[in-house]
């Protein structure tokens, strides 16, 4: 049986391997039914790092959402070569955010907080946008 929690900042969370719950959220002129991540181990309660992440996550959404095209196609840009060769539909380095899907928000025990995604030319891996402390793009992998 998974617990249950509320927590004031959070709302309602479920831990499975992690704190969990789904959030509409709208990310690039559309919307996603995504899953909100605290991370944890058993046991563990969300802690004060991951309330002010996901506070300070909220409050910046507009600026998150208006950089995430351009932090694709700088990461498409640099890794075209490899993805092209694997995703020749990629095209331009512009056009690759529409082979971008969010699938969740990650609040790292640190504040760190990635922004997960399926990338259609890396199907296992997918993409990691992170937007605290530092923006930047990556291997999903890179940041679990």
């Amino acid at each position: 049986m998974s617990e249950m929690i509320k927590d004031p900042v959070f709302g309602e969370m479920e831990y499975k391997h992690r704190w969990i719950k789904k959030e509409k959220i709208s990310l690039m002129d559309k919307d996603y039914n995504l899953n909100i991540i605290a991370s944890a181990y058993t046991g563990d309660q969300i802690c004060d790092e991951q309330r002010e992440a996901y506070k300070a996550f909220k409050e910046k959404l507009d600026k998150v959402s208006r950089r995430m095209p351009g932090m694709v196609e700088e990461y498409v840009e640099v890794h075209k070569d490899e993805i092209a060769e694997h995703f020749p539909e990629i095209g331009d380095p512009e056009d690759a955010v529409k082979f971008v899907k969010p699938v969740s928000v990650m609040f790292a025990r640190d504040g760190k907080t990635v922004i997960m995604c399926n990338a259609d030319w890396d199907e296992e891996n997918g993409i990691g946008i992170e937007v605290a402390p530092e923006y930047k793009v990556d291997v999903q992998d890179a940041f679990l």
